[in-house]
């Protein structure tokens, strides 16, 4: 693969040679194998923005099912820094992917953290309206299109107005 791991094509694992590390498939073309530990390759951070406030995991916390926010951005705060993998997820705090919670299309279906395993739901694109389009062709919005720290974020269907918004910036 070029990073240090090689892909067992009977078991689909993939392993890291060079330190003897174990990494899962889903995460073959993002690790690398550095400093004994497999980890991700590097793609720059980025803090999603609408309203000039950032996407954030509330608490933060990293279990599954914490919703996602918007919240005053901060620093190189790690609940705010995202990263757009090839695959097409946002993988954000704690290396999970910002996920539709069900699945479903409904509109007002909460978004939230979950472990990343390549699925529909977690696969988001910024097209060139400024949304986040996600799950079943619906965007990413700001609930009820409040501008206040702590507003979680939900799917809805894709409208031209300033709660689906969203613009990267290097945090």
């Amino acid at each position: 693969m070029g990073n240090g791991c090689e892909t067992d094509l009977r078991t689909n694992d993939t392993s890291c040679n060079a330190c003897g590390q174990r990494c899962t498939t889903e995460h073959a073309r993002f690790v690398g194998c550095e400093a004994r530990m497999c980890r991700p390759l590097s793609v720059t951070p980025m803090q999603l923005r609408v309203f000039g406030r950032c996407l954030d995991v509330e608490g933060p916390d990293s279990g599954n099912g914490t919703p996602a926010q918007i919240w005053s951005c901060g620093d190189h705060l790690p609940q705010q820094e995202w990263a757009e993998p090839p695959a097409g997820e946002l993988r954000g705090f704690t290396n999970k992917c910002l996920d539709v919670r069900g699945p479903s299309s409904a509109n007002e279906t909460a978004v939230q953290i979950w472990d990343c395993v390549r699925v529909p739901q977690q696969t988001w694109r910024l097209n060139e309206k400024g949304q986040l389009v996600g799950f079943a062709g619906k965007c990413l919005q700001v609930k009820g299109g409040v501008d206040a720290d702590g507003q979680d974020v939900e799917l809805s269907d894709c409208l031209d107005i300033p709660a689906q918004r969203w613009t990267r910036v290097a945090p």
